[in-house]
């Protein structure tokens, strides 16, 4: 759910405090004061829970409801006050800070235990606001001085269930604050950065030009892309242990914030965490854990998000994929309800003018709706309807149907305000025909104006610096006059080619670039961001062409994404074009693209052997290994394909070594090394599949 949903409203604003009296003791009134004002908040809730109430659905029939805690979503200090235990122990078990490295999961810790602990210091100690005995005793019993949780006369309220885990802290910053320290120490500020700055950029992703040590103000987005290049990044220049327990830990991060997680993903989560617990002393030797000082090594791991991982699987067991309790709606509030309208204020005297501005932007947003509905129920058609531009790559169908309806005005109302295009969409309502198509599972986009419009064959060979363009041009019409041969392949002998017939065409029209938009993995109609693929040639800034790689069909009748990357190969896009063909030719040709080859590079067994799969990554990194396939005469691989046989991009990572080569840059990085990892790692989608 999204803020642009306005899904969400206030329930209460909670009261901060000042306590004059001992800082050691300030937490813990805090504490008590936040309790008794979610008490006093959701006293209705827990009587709708107790006794049950009629209310409506979302399709306005009446039903007998409870109201149960489901979820409260919070950071593990926040978590471990609500649930009311002490500093260093588990919000979730029962375990404290000594056992937080355990290799296995601690019993939960649910709502009796902790009552049973706050009947026996009461007990101990009967008066709570005898605070020297009281917060001593307390500690005795690892509890955090709260007398009163606001959960204990709450039905079906358990700690241990509803408080959930929270991706971008309990994660992602797990990752920056451990994970890429480790690593930092390992290989050194110097070498990570290089590693990090001459990757080839990729357009809607975050290019670390200068390297990832001198970061300041990370947030959350950038804790992700970080993430994307890590493993591929230390590889080789760290001991394969090391790697191993860094990319157990990634994997563990990208197969939970699956949106569908069914039993096999949960073996595999728990496989990630043994295989981490099973290497994590490499850590401890190398010296990588330290403390803030960069100086003082730790030998242990007292790492309260690394004990939350251990009740990942319960509670995806419990409350299903934990990616749907994330708190970006929450964490972004502050900014929406906060800090955008002191902005408009005179900035004295702020709090009545922000709820002022509140409460206007509440009435403008009632009345929009309002409005919009009225509209619709009266039949009135939109007046910011315009027409699309055939230019425009981004363009979205925003038409609404022939006969409105108001269910379908209060989606459009609360929908996101950059909503991801849906081009198979477009396809069956006839937009941009020709320059939109797809196949089952990989949908195609090109700008109406090619960035050349009629350019001779032997033109775009020097421009392109593709000395065998003709030859491959010639082997694809010969091979499209062939019915035997099935699905055009990268690669393998041509015949001589005088041999070959003249081509029916003496010039092309080339586009610069393409956009790609795949099916969901986990949904058979659901769509993915779709991404731009450069072909572009070589020229002053990319002195070797810009030019992305992409997974290319070999062999259609395998299943996918069952079966990963079997009956494919990785190729490097170095032209998009369609020839010009008079209309008097009977041979028709398709958007066509030349493109080199990458074959897979063999790697020891590993456990992936029981998939099926003809491939195996490299035991390590978990990612598949490449090499720039080559002729007898040392010259790459390629061939012309239809633009259709592509299936999805991908991203590429040098096999660095154990020094990367100072001569590399990001415009060379691609074209001066000779193998390299496919990165799984780059978006979630392509994990799905690749993993």
């Amino acid at each position: 759910m999204k803020a642009s949903h306005n899904a969400m409203v206030f329930a209460a604003l909670l009261p901060c405090p000042q306590f004059l009296c001992r800082k050691s003791w300030r937490g813990i009134l805090e504490s008590r004061v936040l309790h008794k004002c979610l008490d006093i908040v959701c006293r209705p809730l827990k009587i709708t829970a107790s006794i049950g109430r009629m209310m409506a659905d979302p399709a306005g029939y009446s039903r007998f409801c409870f109201t149960p805690l489901a979820a409260y979503i919070v950071d593990n200090p926040e978590a471990q006050m609500l649930a009311g235990v002490g500093a260093k122990d588990s919000a979730f078990t029962t375990a404290m800070y000594k056992q937080f490295g355990d290799a296995f999961p601690h019993p939960p810790r649910t709502a009796s235990v902790t009552l049973a602990q706050l009947r026996a210091l009461a007990q101990e100690a009967p008066d709570p606001w005898d605070m020297p005995v009281y917060v001593d005793k307390s500690k005795e019993h690892r509890l955090n001085g709260v007398p009163n949780p606001f959960w204990r006369d709450w039905p079906l309220s358990d700690p241990s269930m509803f408080l959930t885990p929270k991706p971008l802290h309990q994660w992602h910053k797990q990752c920056w604050d451990h994970d890429i320290m480790w690593c930092r120490h390992v290989l050194g500020d110097a070498e990570l950065d290089f590693r990090y700055s001459v990757l080839q950029p990729r357009l809607g992703s975050r290019h670390f030009a200068e390297g990832i040590s001198l970061l300041k103000q990370v947030t959350g987005r950038e804790h992700r892309d970080i993430q994307r290049y890590l493993v591929g990044c230390i590889a080789g220049a760290a001991p394969p242990p090391f790697v191993s327990c860094v990319r157990a830990l990634i994997d563990f991060r990208y197969l939970a914030q699956a949106p569908v997680i069914d039993d096999t993903i949960i073996v595999r989560l728990e496989a990630c965490l043994k295989e981490f617990h099973e290497k994590k002393q490499r850590i401890l030797d190398l010296g990588a854990r330290r403390g803030k000082g960069k100086k003082k090594t730790i030998d242990n791991w007292y790492i309260p998000k690394l004990e939350l991982m251990q009740s990942i699987p319960r509670k995806i067991r419990q409350m299903a994929a934990p990616i749907q309790w994330t708190a970006d709606v929450t964490e972004r509030s502050h900014i929406a309800f906060v800090k955008t309208p002191f902005r408009h204020s005179n900035r004295r005297d702020f709090d009545p003018q922000i709820c002022c501005a509140l409460d206007r932007v509440e009435k403008c947003h009632l009345f929009s709706l309002a409005t919009s509905l009225s509209e619709a129920l009266a039949g009135v058609p939109d007046d910011h309807d315009s027409e699309e531009d055939d230019d425009d790559t981004n363009s979205v169908d925003t038409s609404d149907t022939d006969s409105p309806d108001p269910s379908n005005v209060c989606d459009d109302f609360n929908k996101s305000r950059r909503p991801c295009p849906d081009y198979w969409n477009l396809i069956s309502k006839g937009k941009h025909p020709g320059r939109i198509f797809a196949t089952a599972t990989t949908a195609f986009r090109l700008n109406f104006r090619p960035s050349h419009m009629r350019m001779t064959i032997n033109e775009v060979s020097r421009l392109f610096s593709l000395p065998d363009l003709v030859p491959a041009l010639q082997h694809y019409v010969h091979h499209c006059q062939n019915p035997d041969l099935f699905v055009p392949v990268i690669g393998g002998r041509r015949r001589n080619a005088q041999a070959q017939r003249q081509l029916p065409f003496t010039c092309i029209e080339i586009w610069p670039c393409v956009r790609i938009q795949t099916r969901s993995p986990y949904s058979s109609t659901g769509v993915v961001e779709p991404q731009n693929i450069q072909a572009q040639p070589p020229s002053p800034s990319w002195p070797y062409g810009r030019r992305d790689t992409v997974l290319v069909i070999t062999d259609p009748t395998i299943p996918w994404p069952m079966r990963g990357i079997d009956g494919h190969v990785i190729a490097e896009l170095h032209l998009i074009f369609r020839p010009l063909i008079e209309s008097t030719t009977p041979l028709s040709m398709p958007y066509l693209t030349y493109a080199s080859r990458f074959d897979f590079v063999s790697q020891p067994v590993s456990v992936n052997t029981g998939t099926g799969r003809h491939y195996s990554p490299d035991l390590n990194t978990g990612m598949y290994v490449v090499k720039k396939a080559t002729r007898s005469d040392g010259s790459r691989m390629g061939d012309i394909i239809p633009l259709s046989q592509i299936r999805m991009p991908v991203h590429l990572i040098p096999r660095f070594g154990a020094t990367a080569d100072g001569c590399l840059n990001p415009q060379n990085s691609l074209a001066c090394s000779t193998e390299f990892y496919v990165n799984k790692y780059v978006d979630k989608d392509a994990f799905a599949v690749i993993f």
